[in-house]
């Protein structure tokens, strides 16, 4: 677990109920209602031992020697932690890189975006516009090629 993961409240409940879903051991420690006093104001150092009690929780999971297998509990986490969408795309097509044409295509509607709301420097925008430039003039290029041939 990287050190400086940081999960905002809203995660840590959501978490919190998906471990007791899913019949973690332990979450019973988890419950909100027992684990902040009722009768003081939650102060900031009490939501952040709360923060690393549950990403304890989840380390154990994530460290188990059955992580991998599609029936642990870390993977039943995922799977009902994962976006619905993201779920109905074949695990084939998740980590593959898109076709040059379709990253190429998408890249300067992108690069307007970003350049619109501000999060663009302009020298980090001329140099990848530049890149798009090159990669466009190497793509005609090589399709005037192979019609030729």
């Amino acid at each position: 677990m990287p050190p400086d993961l940081s999960l905002e409240a809203p995660d840590l409940l959501h978490l919190y109920q998906v471990f007791k879903a899913q019949n973690i051991s332990d979450t019973e420690q988890l419950d909100p209602t027992t684990f902040f006093s009722r009768d003081t104001f939650i102060r900031q150092r009490d939501v952040l031992r709360y923060e690393a009690d549950v990403k304890n929780t989840l380390s154990r999971l994530v460290t188990a020697h059955d992580a991998l297998d599609p029936s642990s509990q870390l993977q039943q986490v995922v799977q009902e932690l994962q976006d619905p969408i993201i779920k109905q795309i074949p695990k084939s097509q998740l980590n593959t890189s898109p076709d040059r044409s379709a990253f190429l295509s998408g890249l300067i509607h992108l690069l307007s975006v970003m350049q619109a709301a501000g999060s663009l420097v302009r020298p980090l925008l001329d140099t990848l516009f530049a890149l798009w430039l090159v990669m466009t003039c190497c793509l005609a290029r090589t399709s005037v090629q192979l019609r030729s041939s």
